[in-house]
């Protein structure tokens, strides 16, 4: 992995060629428009990454990771099938620093200090979910899979959360940003699916009177956080209670 002090502060790219962001290296590239593509003209031969003007992406995503032991691996690999999409390999990967963060805290012990800075509630054993794969059943975690029927969710298009875990009594969601806001809009403004009126109109229990799915998803731009608050808070009232 290069770490920030190994990268240039600043690139002199042209209409041509891009330069390897690692300090030092003479390389140039072709530089690469619109669609990031990893093809070999595109390739920094001596570091073993793909350079665009605005990032690099690594030959092998493991150059990326922290946390790779045999162990690791194969918990990546179960999860990888069940995925939907990686850019793990990525420079400024959120799905890189998903794993290299908590995967440290789950390995040192330290997952149940920090659900407890969070919540303070005293939490005792923790299960972690990556990416929705739960490692104990070797497929999606079964309560989300119910909550996105339940909300009308396309199975290969539903919520897929960085992280679920799941205490005694809490489950948390938890999605990873890192140079990208919460913002976002759905991409066809009018599929409302069944999120108004799933479990049970679950929607008008858990939001203020008079905010419905327009006002939340569209004006204001919340539409993945509604969709985890709305799940998730499902998914806590069938475990929990």
């Amino acid at each position: 992995m290069y770490y920030f002090n190994d990268l240039r502060t600043e690139r002199v790219i042209t209409e041509k060629h891009v330069p390897c962001p690692v300090k030092g290296c003479s390389v140039q590239v072709q530089r690469q428009k619109k669609i990031f593509q990893r093809l070999e003209p595109f390739k920094c031969q001596k570091h073993d990454i793909y350079i665009s003007p605005s990032t690099f992406e690594y030959e092998n995503f493991e150059s990326n990771l922290l946390w790779k032991s045999p162990e690791d691996l194969d918990l990546l690999e179960r999860i990888f099938a069940e995925k939907r999409e990686s850019r793990m390999a990525r420079e400024r990967s959120e799905d890189a620093v998903t794993w290299n963060v908590f995967r440290y805290l789950e390995k040192s012990g330290l997952l149940k200090d920090y659900l407890d800075s969070i919540s303070r509630s005293g939490n005792e054993d923790a299960r972690i979910i990556y990416w929705s794969f739960d490692a104990m059943t070797g497929g999606v975690y079964e309560p989300l899979i119910r909550a996105r029927g339940e909300f009308g969710e396309i199975a290969n298009r539903g919520s897929e959360p960085d992280l679920i875990i799941e205490t005694e009594g809490n489950i948390y969601f938890i999605e990873a940003k890192l140079d990208s806001g919460n913002k976002t809009r759905p991409s066809k403004p009018d599929d409302r699916k069944k999120y108004e009126t799933g479990g049970s109109n679950w929607f008008a229990e858990v939001f203020k009177s008079g905010v419905d799915f327009d006002k939340v998803a569209n004006k204001e731009s919340f539409y993945e956080l509604m969709r985890f608050w709305l799940l998730g808070t499902w998914i806590a009232n069938q475990q929990l209670n």
